[in-house]
């Protein structure tokens, strides 16, 4: 139960079936896809960097990934820190470092930083990844619960 926690940390290693670059991995919090995710990302290459925002969105993205064409060894990382998922005092903030391959071949890399908001202090109870595609096999979850003090 996720009630004795009062963070989660979830570290992936992931690939996506589909071919191309940076696939998205939506995903919602107890099934809720009302316009409740907020966030605010800058990313950058080596050589450039952006930053973007949205608001009032139906899902947030929990990290990118390679595609199954892209280089054989090379598998998108990320992790997301998750604060206060049990507390219903607090809105739920998400800091999400993540990093993939751009380009087949080239080893082009792209890492970001995003910290997402969900705009409700209900007690998580359930996560809902749903990637374009589908998760390549061979792709790893491991969830962590952090106790409070």
């Amino acid at each position: 139960a996720w009630t004795q926690f009062q963070d989660l940390v979830l570290v992936a290693a992931m690939r996506n079936t589909g071919n191309g670059n940076s696939f998205g991995n939506t995903t919602t919090f107890n099934s809720d896809t009302g316009g409740n995710y907020y966030w605010q990302t800058m990313a950058g290459t080596g050589s450039a960097i952006a930053a973007s925002k949205a608001d009032g969105q139906s899902s947030f993205n929990l990290g990118t990934m390679p595609g199954a064409d892209m280089t054989g060894n090379f598998w998108g990382a990320t992790v997301a820190y998750i604060f206060g998922a049990t507390n219903t005092n607090q809105l739920k903030m998400i800091y999400v470092y993540d990093g993939n391959q751009t380009g087949s071949g080239s080893e082009d890399n792209n890492v970001a930083i995003t910290m997402n908001r969900y705009r409700s202090a209900s007690a998580l109870t359930t996560f809902t990844m749903n990637p374009t595609n589908n998760f390549k096999a061979g792709s790893t979850f491991h969830l962590y619960g952090i106790k409070a003090a």
